[in-house]
């Protein structure tokens, strides 16, 4: 991981709950690739303790894409498409 993988204050300004995208860009940014290690498996959840889940207000109401614009202004664009073994 780059080295601000561990400064929480930069990942509260640019991407807090959004550990999925801020953990991405650490890595990617380090020079490592990710792989894809298996199949999508089913989602099981506790009944209705999703009615405030943080996939409602990331994607449902585009905060991803607000934390994704901060990292590109942060730490510049990249493309994912050439990082990714299968």
């Amino acid at each position: 991981f780059y080295p601000d993988v561990i400064d929480s204050n930069k990942f509260l300004q640019f991407s807090p709950d959004a550990d999925d995208v801020w953990l991405y860009w650490m890595h990617h940014i380090n020079g490592s690739k990710c792989k894809v290690v298996g199949e999508n498996f089913p989602l099981i959840t506790w009944p209705s303790s999703q009615e405030e889940a943080l996939f409602y207000k990331n994607l449902h109401q585009d905060e991803n894409d607000v934390k994704i614009k901060k990292m590109i202004d942060m730490y510049g664009f990249f493309s994912s498409s050439l990082d990714l073994e299968i």
